[in-house]
């Protein structure tokens, strides 16, 4: 109940105790009776909006606590509402860092298969390279000692008897 209200109720329970009906009889014992009596309707209008005060005091308590209840409703349906597109957003980026990890996996693995074909390259060209030495030692044949040809790594080779070298330099290859 509004602030309004209820002073208008308080006002109309001044008037009802102003408002007395007369007295019945003549003689200070029916003055006395009526007195006794406009002190007894004092008290009943007094009570009676006392209780009417308590019932709109109650009543504005109850509305109050209503408009709360429902205000935190609306927060809450607003803190929902809010967090719906950043529930997607968050998906969203998870998604991309999962895209992300997933393309940072797949670089790695043309790196490493780079890597292993740059090797395999390598290892091929070491390998033509090496039997084009051992053709050309072929060609040249043994040592001037008559030994046989070991290779020593680095594209170097020493007879078995241990006085002659040879290179791929040397070699022209």
């Amino acid at each position: 109940m509004s602030l309004p209200k209820a002073a208008a109720q308080r006002q109309a329970a001044t008037e009802a105790q102003r408002v007395r009906p007369p007295a019945l009889g003549d003689g200070a014992a029916a003055g006395a009776a009526a007195a006794g009596g406009a002190a007894s309707q004092d008290d009943a209008a007094a009570m009676l909006a006392s209780r009417e005060q308590r019932r709109a005091d109650a009543a504005d308590a109850a509305a109050a606590s209503a408009a709360r209840r429902a205000q935190r409703q609306q927060e809450a349906a607003d803190a929902r509402a809010q967090e719906a597109p950043l529930r997607r957003r968050l998906q969203e980026l998870r998604e991309a860092q999962a895209a992300e990890d997933a393309l940072a996996a797949a670089a790695a693995q043309l790196q490493a298969v780079q890597e292993a074909a740059r090797l395999a390259e390598e290892a091929a060209a070491a390998l033509a390279r090496e039997e084009a030495a051992q053709a050309k030692l072929r060609e040249m044949g043994r040592c001037p000692a008559s030994f046989r040809w070991r290779h020593l790594g680095g594209g170097e080779y020493q007879c078995e008897g241990g006085s002659h070298f040879a290179s791929i330099q040397d070699m022209g290859l």
